[in-house]
């Protein structure tokens, strides 16, 4: 089961922006060794931001580092910090002025979001949402690859130290090209394959003292996935956010990208790279 050993959590001195030591917390990451960062105009006197991200600290009872960089652009700043500081997990806080996260090209929390290679833990809290955030529930959508897979260690650490429940999640996409009846009888027969690979993960997960349970739904996956989360009242979505390069993300997008702007409570995002996109049949979503 991985360690979190280090948390980085950049503040742009918003409110909230504060959250974040909170959620980190809250969720089971509040032990590891914290990172606060602030990214400050060229030429401005850092003392000030030294003396705030001090006394956030303060504030929360929470060890944490306090680092200020000097930089035009603080998504680059950040992106940098998080991989040269070997960070295990990067807590990001947004702005949600109409919405989470809405398709702000070139705004810091997209650049991080589609760029961040550590495990990201991305929100954007409204004015009534309560500055430590509780997980009891958390979905875990997955496709057919063993790449999604790889954030079940992660979700496991985290669950395992809050005792929140795991609902594993996938979503048989519907496909108008298939004969009506032909595709109905590979439907059934895909939602079989589906219980059954996730009911063996989730006993995996139950060996290990993790209550967890498991969902397939039929729909598009990013409205399934976000249906799904209402319909159970989930705390945090966890996902695999698969690697593209700047030309397939334009084209074609992100189910995980385009959850974690749309839904108003924490999305924890794990970066896998793989090669090649596969044309999705009636046997799960492919996160992409």
């Amino acid at each position: 089961m991985p360690q979190l050993a280090r948390v980085l959590i950049p503040l742009d001195g918003s409110q909230p922006s504060e959250h974040a030591l909170g959620l980190a917390t809250a969720i089971g990451f509040g032990e590891t060794e914290s990172t606060l960062l602030h990214v400050a105009d060229p030429g401005q006197d850092t003392t000030r931001a030294t003396r705030y991200l001090r006394g956030i600290a303060q504030k929360e009872a929470v060890p944490a580092r306090v680092l200020v960089r000097q930089a035009h652009g603080p998504a680059r700043q950040i992106l940098d910090e998080a991989e040269q500081g070997e960070h295990d997990l990067v807590v990001l806080t947004t702005h949600r002025p109409t919405g989470v996260m809405r398709r702000l090209r070139g705004c810091v929390a997209e650049r991080v979001l589609r760029r961040c290679s550590a495990p990201l833990l991305v929100w954007a809290p409204g004015a009534a949402d309560s500055a430590t955030a509780r997980v009891r529930r958390v979905l875990v959508p997955l496709g057919e690859g063993e790449a999604d897979e790889a954030i079940l260690p992660l979700v496991k650490r985290l669950c395992g130290s809050v005792g929140a429940e795991v609902v594993l999640f996938t979503a048989l996409p519907i496909d108008p090209d298939y004969h009506t009846l032909a595709y109905l009888e590979e439907l059934d027969s895909a939602r079989d394959e589906a219980e059954a690979r996730l009911e063996g993960l989730a006993a995996s997960l139950r060996r290990d003292g993790v209550e967890a349970r498991i969902r397939v739904d039929v729909g598009c996956p990013r409205e399934a996935i976000l249906r799904a989360a209402d319909e159970l009242g989930v705390d945090l979505i966890a996902l695999t956010n698969r690697g593209r390069s700047a030309v397939r993300r334009w084209l074609f997008g992100s189910v995980a990208e385009d959850v974690a702007r749309a839904y108003s409570k924490p999305v924890l995002l794990v970066r896998q790279r793989v090669g090649g996109v596969a044309r999705a049949r009636p046997g799960s979503y492919a996160a992409g």
